[in-house]
């Protein structure tokens, strides 16, 4: 790369980082704060039937999902018909995120009956490298009229009015207020191979992986025994079965620490000078 590729590539990330800011500023000052979204997979019209057509099904979510996040990553809308994605966007942004990353050998101690073979036993395990995502979404549907009894409602308020007019119109149209539909939607996640591949995605932050465990926590009921607030606790497993995955670690690491400099290095002898001159030692 010549030094005028070096200042235009250079020239071009500060424009960016420009624009980003701008963009930041805006939402901050409008309110305009960017929801966090949860991308699944589309099966409807698919046969999945055979192992066959699973195995060939999975591997069109990894790659069709890695096109989704190249997609909103440059700004567009991830193409999601041609994806085969859903979008559900979460009512509130979570409280927190947890990110672990596991790898690398581990000992374990096993137990065994008294006096048995395996009593007492260390099993070393290797475990593979894996990065999981966890993180609670709360859904609700909470209306207070519906919710609480006539007399802990003040209707007389321009807020009881609206509530009270609501609910007698869903009850009119024949619909409650319920949130297990969508929380049993949640769940069913995990029935098959293909729906637990899902995208996290939030702001500039993007997490595709596997669901590999949901969990309901109703909060709140109405008078008619309805759920209609739930927290969902969602965990989201990155493994290193597909090399997308480990490319795009791998060049977040470079971006955050720098590529390996020895990298393009033909011999271990222009290795051995560069740590040398580095670290001021004799190897």
């Amino acid at each position: 790369m010549g030094l005028l590729d070096t200042i235009g590539a250079a020239a071009q990330s500060a424009l960016g980082n420009v624009k980003d800011g701008f963009e930041d500023n805006l939402n901050y000052v409008s309110g305009n704060i960017p929801k966090a979204c949860l991308y699944v997979r589309d099966i409807t019209g698919k046969n999945l039937g055979t192992e066959q057509n699973q195995a060939q099904s999975l591997i069109e979510a990894v790659r069709e999902g890695w096109e989704v996040i190249k997609s909103l990553q440059d700004g567009g809308t991830g193409n999601l018909s041609a994806n085969h994605y859903r979008k559900l966007e979460v009512q509130y942004n979570p409280s927190s995120l947890t990110l672990k990353t596991a790898a690398g050998k581990s000992v374990r101690p096993m137990g065994g009956d008294m006096g048995g073979a395996n009593a007492n036993q260390i099993v070393q395990v290797i475990n593979p490298v894996a990065t999981e995502l966890s993180c609670e979404i709360i859904i609700d549907d909470m209306n207070v009229f519906d919710a609480f009894a006539a007399d802990g409602v003040n209707v007389l308020t321009a807020g009881g009015i609206s509530s009270m007019t609501q609910a007698i119109k869903k009850r009119n149209d024949g619909k409650s207020y319920s949130v297990q539909d969508a929380a049993e939607a949640l769940l069913a996640l995990v029935l098959t191979t293909e729906t637990r591949q899902v995208i996290f995605a939030w702001s500039k932050m993007f997490f595709r992986g596997e669901v590999t465990n949901t969990n309901v926590r109703f909060t709140m009921f109405n008078k008619r025994g309805n759920p209609i607030r739930a927290v969902i606790e969602l965990t989201i497993r990155q493994g290193d079965e597909f090399e997308a995955d480990e490319a795009l670690w791998e060049k977040a690491f470079d971006k955050a620490f720098g590529a390996d400099p020895t990298e393009d290095m033909e011999n271990e002898s222009e290795e051995a000078n560069w740590y040398e001159q580095i670290l001021n030692i004799r190897l």
